[in-house]
């Protein structure tokens, strides 16, 4: 038996594998048990081994310019799955994001997309742009 670890799309793995010979070259064999940890996915079309989210990055859907004491909502979206389009949630705002709002928020999703309240107590203008994350939902919290 011998132990390794292997990067797989940027997350590490400690594996423990039997060697065994008549075996040409170099298979990676995971059992059921190891793809279903891993929340693993293999598509035998395509011949490939992916790693379900474990969280959804979720963007502004424009450009928003909060000046200082204001209050307003910024409209939130990401590639939600079919099964969270109209549901209830909590979200983590990002660490800039954390300064102007609660740090964790339950809002419900309307196709796809929700609205949270961001309010400004600092003395500078914020600036945010639908390119950055600003908050997150893990899949691990969702039941």
């Amino acid at each position: 038996m011998i132990e390794f670890e292997i990067s797989i799309q940027e997350r590490n793995f400690r594996i423990s594998a039997m060697v065994v010979k008549n075996l040409i070259g170099i298979d990676l064999i995971l059992g059921s048990k190891t793809l279903a940890e891993l929340d693993g996915i293999l598509e035998f079309k395509t011949n490939t081994f992916r790693i379900a989210p474990k969280k959804l990055h979720l963007r502004p859907s424009a450009y928003v310019v909060i000046k200082p004491g204001q209050e307003t909502y910024i409209t939130l979206r990401g590639k939600v799955p079919p099964y969270l389009r109209n549901a209830e949630v909590i979200i983590q705002p990002n660490r800039f994001l954390s300064k102007f709002c609660p740090s964790q928020m339950l809002v419900k999703f309307k196709r796809g997309r929700t609205s949270i309240p961001v309010k400004n107590l600092s003395h500078k203008t914020i600036h945010v742009a639908p390119d950055k994350p600003l908050a997150s939902l893990h899949f691990k919290s969702v039941g």
